[in-house]
């Protein structure tokens, strides 16, 4: 009777007639009363513990069925129509190959440090290749490429995984590496499909770079969540929408001791070196490329630094090629194994750059602290101006009317203009235009007014005083005769003024002619003998000390320095002399120290200190000998033999082999 097989649902799969056998599905199914079954049976089993281990696939496999794949090392299960891998994850510097890949399969990248899965195919933009220079590709319109695309050509497939990293201009995008692109080529980029990246977000090189959530504690431990925002590994700022709190020391942010509400962009004005690299070789490509060690991470703008070149040159990578060669907007900067560094952004504080609709804050002040052009400005405190005020005009002119101020006393107006004058106008009550109140003229140098002298604040100009004077010296004529002519008589005396007016005249010329011999107080310089009186002998001020003050000073030094000599002299003869002195009374020295061996005096102290010293040792020296009549002998003394000499101390007998002569 033939055996029957039914699969798992119950559905027959093949009938196995006795005595015979089936191979049709990896195994060998045998038949009733089949000679030598067991062998097969062993086989089975192993089959079934390798899961059909083999580089190709099984032939019939069943749904279900499981396959090690040896060329892969992959276990994979057959779904009906396909083998899909059971459970893999490919960890690998390049991506897997498209042999059996369906969407979902992930591939942890070791090159970037990411998780990606396969997303399968979707449609895809093409457009011609103009030029290609190691990562940079240049194409008839950029806008057919999207940041992620899939890159693929003719000699590029989507298993290399090509893709865009950026949108550099309308022609020019950077692509993840060199590739073999050529000029003229179709150029496809495949969009959303191909290896998408599950995480993280940044590559290995790129380090920590987005928005990341962090929970943490405050100082009063409640619980807070925040979003650093990173770049790089580097902290850039927070994102909260709590109220300002402090982290706890444990939950402590560097560079955030505090956290505000809104976005929070730190002040960082360190600038960012990508990489550095040793200069290779020079001139390989001419005299301003460079190659290099590698050129991964280096993006066009990249400040170049050198040991020659530093920031302030704007040295900045201009073009990067396959070959690991750079060109930069220098010449011949860069020498052979010179460390190159490549630096990133400005050297200046974080900004948040665009446009912003309203900014509450200007330096701490509020915008309507500020002055505007659009509007008239009334300034309520000091206004300083450093440089030049223009006046009357909307553009600076060459050369115009100007307010200089120095930091000095001297407040300065000056016009620029030559021959220009410097009016001064005003807006007078019933007039309808403003009319020049004062006037520097540009010519002369000479200043003009309107105003009437006898009013209020009335400027007296140089005309109105000649005028003056002559109506004066009229009224003055006229007084006078009129004076003389209403004089009665006997009233001669009163003279003629124009007499006493010369007698006036004459006074004043006799007093000029004797002015220039009349000392000045000021650094006069006398001629002649000038004389003055003597100050008294103990006079010490400032009066002018005259001759005889300076004889009589003289004579009373003189005097005072002879008594000070007799003085010394006493004072000298009373003093012994260094050599060979005759010392009289009772001379005394300080004593030298005990141990002194030298040239000085000796006190009488000292020489009886030392002359006790002395004995004092020789008494200490004596102190362990013994007398040399009837000695007290202690221990065993010994002596040498001279003879059978015997003797009794103290009633104890004594050997002559125990004590010599020399102690008898």
């Amino acid at each position: 009777m033939a055996y029957t097989i039914t699969k798992t649902n119950g559905d027959t799969l093949v009938v196995v007639p006795d005595t015979e056998k089936n191979t049709d599905y990896g195994i060998t199914l045998v038949g009733r009363n089949y000679s030598g079954y067991g062998i097969y049976l062993n086989d089975n089993f192993i089959s079934l513990l390798e899961n059909f281990s083999k580089d190709t696939a099984p032939a019939q496999p069943l749904e279900g069925q499981l396959w090690w794949n040896s060329e892969s090392n992959t276990l994979q299960v057959w779904q009906g129509d396909v083998w899909k891998r059971v459970g893999h994850l490919t960890a690998s510097g390049t991506a897997p190959s498209a042999s059996g890949r369906i969407v979902g399969d992930q591939w942890w990248d070791t090159g970037n440090l990411q998780l990606k899965a396969w997303a399968g195919e979707s449609t895809t933009t093409s457009d011609s290749l103009l030029r290609t220079t190691g990562y940079i590709i240049s194409v008839e319109d950029s806008d057919a490429a999207r940041v992620g695309d899939i890159v693929t050509t003719a000699n590029v497939v989507s298993g290399n995984l090509v893709t865009v990293t950026q949108i550099l201009n309308s022609s020019n995008v950077r692509v993840s590496t060199p590739a073999s692109i050529y000029a003229g080529e179709a150029v496809t980029f495949t969009r959303g499909s191909g290896w998408s990246i599950v995480g993280p977000s940044y590559t290995k090189d790129q380090q920590l770079t987005g928005i990341f959530p962090r929970t943490i504690r405050d100082t009063n431990d409640t619980v807070r969540t925040v979003g650093l925002i990173f770049q790089k590994g580097q902290i850039l700022g927070s994102i909260s929408k709590d109220n300002e709190y402090t982290p706890r020391e444990a939950d402590a942010i560097d560079r955030l001791p505090t956290i505000k509400p809104g976005i929070t962009i730190l002040d960082d004005s360190s600038p960012q070196v990508v990489k550095s690299v040793i200069a290779t070789a020079i001139g390989a490509l001419g005299s301003t490329t460079v190659s290099l060690g590698s050129v991964d991470g280096i993006a066009l703008g990249d400040y170049v630094i050198t040991a020659n070149i530093d920031f302030s040159a704007g040295i900045t990578v201009q073009e990067i090629f396959a070959n690991n060669a750079i060109r930069f907007n220098a010449t011949d900067l860069i020498a052979e194994n010179d460390t190159v560094a490549f630096q990133r952004g400005l050297s200046q504080s974080n900004l948040f750059n665009g446009t912003a609709t309203n900014s509450q804050r200007l330096n701490g002040q509020t915008a309507d602290r500020f002055a505007t052009l659009s509007t008239d400005q009334w300034f309520r405190r000091d206004v300083a101006v450093g440089g030049n005020v223009y006046v009357g005009t909307t553009t600076v002119p060459a050369s115009g009317k100007t307010i200089l101020w120095q930091n000095s006393k001297d407040f300065s107006i000056v016009n620029t203009q030559a021959t220009g004058n410097i009016d001064i106008r005003t807006l007078t009550t019933g007039s309808t235009a403003p009319i020049t109140v004062f006037r520097i003229n540009g010519t002369t140098g000479l200043a003009n007014v309107i105003a009437d002298p006898t009013a209020e604040s009335g400027i007296a100009t140089k005309r109105y005083v000649d005028n003056a004077k002559g109506f004066a010296i009229a009224a003055i004529t006229a007084n006078v005769a009129t004076l003389k002519n209403g004089a009665g008589f006997g009233r001669d005396n009163f003279g003629d003024v124009s007499t006493i007016l010369d007698a006036y005249a004459l006074s004043i010329s006799d007093l000029q002619d004797a002015l220039p011999y009349k000392a000045a107080i000021d650094s006069q310089t006398f001629t002649g003998t000038p004389r003055a009186p003597t100050p008294a002998s103990a006079d010490n001020s400032t009066k002018i000390a005259t001759t005889a003050f300076v004889a009589g000073e003289i004579t009373t030094a003189r005097n005072d320095l002879q008594d000070a000599i007799d003085n010394v002299s006493a004072a000298v003869d009373a003093r012994a002399t260094i050599n060979s002195p005759d010392l009289s009374g009772v001379p005394l020295t300080t004593a030298p120290d005990s141990t002194d061996n030298s040239r000085r005096i000796a006190t009488t102290k000292f020489v009886r200190d030392r002359v006790q010293d002395v004995l004092d040792g020789l008494a200490g020296s004596l102190a362990g000998a013994a007398p040399i009549n009837s000695p007290a002998l202690q221990g065993i003394p010994t002596a040498p033999t001279t003879g059978n000499l015997s003797y009794t101390l103290d009633n104890n007998w004594v050997s002559t082999k125990e004590i010599g002569r020399a102690h008898v």
